[in-house]
């Protein structure tokens, strides 16, 4: 079983928002067809959707998605490419195999919902400040959003198995990867991490 939508959830938190699937639309910046289709469960919101609808319903990620049980944790490696490499053999275009693949599509809802807590807990810090006034509240979180919004485009856009290595640096470099799941991947693929974070 694939994460999914929780379609219940995300149905009474539009209307007690108000949202019809059209509003929602325009609201998220994707198209009402895009809307329809994850209502009826046809498909995933993309990450940086999924983390903006999120935020738009006021849902937390474990009650706006079903995750799957946990499937067995895969070896980890990384290919190696001779053309661009370091000398550990770590290179940003590489590709990553089946398992790396379906390891960090496995761990990537916890992912992207890290990054979200991180973003709220500055924002919230920003609101609560004493020291600035309103308009002064309203710019820091506006800049704030607009850097964490890369940030997120970084680590989850354009999501495939033939990114993934770039994206699992710009994920590793956010801090978002704990001790444990660091130690699932390879040898070489924490090597590669090490040498491509300095």
């Amino acid at each position: 079983m694939e994460k999914q939508l929780n379609i219940p959830a995300l149905q009474a938190a539009m209307d007690t928002k108000g949202l019809n699937q059209s509003k929602l639309a325009k609201a998220l910046g994707v198209s009402p067809t895009s809307v329809s289709q994850w209502v009826m469960g046809a498909k995933m919101p993309r990450p940086d959707k999924l983390l903006k609808l999120g935020m738009l319903l006021r849902l937390p990620f474990n009650q706006l998605v079903i995750l799957p049980p946990n499937p067995a944790k895969p070896v980890v490696s990384f290919h190696r490419l001779n053309q661009g490499e370091n000398k550990e053999g770590c290179t940003m275009g590489g590709s990553c195999t089946e398992a790396d693949w379906k390891y960090m599509r496995s761990i990537q809802p916890e992912l992207l919902d890290k990054l979200a807590r991180q973003i709220n807990g500055v924002t919230a810090k920003i609101l609560l400040s004493p020291k600035l006034q309103e308009i002064g509240k309203y710019r820091a979180v506006c800049q704030h959003l607009k850097e964490s919004d890369q940030i997120v485009s970084r680590c989850f856009d354009d999501w495939r198995r033939s990114t993934l290595l770039p994206r699992l640096l710009a994920i590793h470099r956010e801090g978002l990867l704990t001790e444990e799941q660091l130690q699932n991947l390879s040898p070489q693929a924490q090597e590669c991490l090490k040498t491509l974070s300095k």
